[in-house]
């Protein structure tokens, strides 16, 4: 639809600014910290994004129910290893090479897990 359109390419406009804003800014990557960047980046998303899910359970438009405590316990170790050490990783490698080559490694890592998925299968 044109809406989802329009929503992916806004994503990408405000995602090029992130990385372009990420590189030319910091001076001094070695003296940046990068988890506690990241920890302002997660306070500012959920200090701005939780009335949604209030918004959007009492519509209806979303239902929200917590979690068993089992999926707790995978969605932590999720978070911690597969989420933030991979954007502490990846804004690493922005810093360290370059935006483009950093979006082009990141955007192959799909390509290359189907490869590796049809030879160890």
């Amino acid at each position: 639809t044109f809406y989802g359109d329009a929503l992916a390419l806004l994503g990408a406009i405000l995602y090029g600014a992130y990385v372009s804003l990420l590189s030319t800014r910091i001076m001094d990557e070695e003296s940046f910290p990068m988890p506690m960047f990241f920890g302002f980046v997660g306070l500012v998303v959920f200090l701005t994004l939780w009335p949604l899910f209030f918004i959007l359970h009492y519509t209806g438009i979303e239902t929200f129910e917590l979690p068993s405590g089992y999926t707790v316990v995978y969605l932590l170790i999720n978070s911690w290893i597969g989420t933030n050490l991979s954007d502490v990783l990846w804004a690493q490698s922005v810093l360290y090479t370059s935006p483009l080559i950093a979006t082009l490694g990141l955007s192959l890592t799909i390509p290359l897990a189907m490869i590796s998925d049809a030879f160890l299968q």
